[in-house]
């Protein structure tokens, strides 16, 4: 039910491995959570939305890498400013820098650049990219939880639930302790039985979404609260 046997894909992401990486600690986590039916079945609708989009984006990337208009493609290089390329391109076809250097090639190409001061450091790493993409979706949660909306947060949920667990506004509040506070139950409840948001995360003031009920006193959001995990 996982791995390659659910979600083959060509290797023009290179992602088939890192997928099929990702689907264990899915698993493992839904396992530990619910029933072996229902923990399959969470798995499956969360594993499914998360690799359909690899699949169609690998798909995508066969097609075109395998299509005319590549040769037409102007050459591109990561993190060189693209005024930059045709000299680069020269520089290393007079260096005779190509893939007669194997294994050095890489970084061959990474001294020639800081050589001749080509380097666009104004373009935004992977690494930073991902951590501007996280803090907005994690933003994201805490608004539709501050607003109520059960249905963004589901819809959120099919590809970064976990985003919606870690979620913390500056005031360290969890997307619990903001649908909570905006007397929202039936959103709390979702977050408890399918976002599986902690009742006991506590914010800067160290109040859980418990004291936030109690203090706008919401009674039914209190007794949500209040009931006891093993029961």
């Amino acid at each position: 039910i996982l791995g390659d046997a659910a979600h083959s894909m060509s290797p023009f992401k290179g992602q088939g491995a890192n997928q099929s990486l990702t689907d264990g600690p899915l698993l493992a986590s839904w396992l530990n959570r619910a029933n072996t039916e229902s923990a399959a079945r969470s798995f499956m609708r969360e594993m499914i939305a998360r690799t359909s989009i690899v699949v169609n984006a690998s798909r995508d990337a066969a097609s075109f890498l395998h299509s005319p208009q590549v040769l037409l493609e102007t050459p591109e290089f990561a993190g060189v400013k693209s005024n930059a390329i045709p000299p680069l391109l020269e520089t290393l076809r007079k260096r005779d820098i190509g893939a007669n250097i194997a294994g050095s090639l890489d970084q061959t190409i990474s001294d020639v650049i800081g050589e001749l001061n080509l380097s666009d450091n104004t373009r935004t790493t992977k690494s930073e990219q991902g951590s501007i993409d996280t803090l907005m979706l994690q933003k994201q949660a805490l608004s539709f939880a501050s607003d109520g909306n059960t249905v963004g947060l589901r819809d959120l949920s099919l590809v970064h639930s976990e985003t919606i667990r870690m979620a913390r506004d500056k005031k360290m509040r969890s997307c619990l302790h903001l649908a909570a506070a905006g007397g929202h139950y039936q959103c709390c409840r979702w977050l408890l039985t399918e976002a599986f948001v902690s009742r006991d995360v506590k914010d800067a003031d160290n109040k859980s979404p418990l004291d936030t009920a109690v203090k706008i006193g919401n009674e039914k959001i209190i007794s949500l609260l209040r009931v006891d995990t093993n029961t």
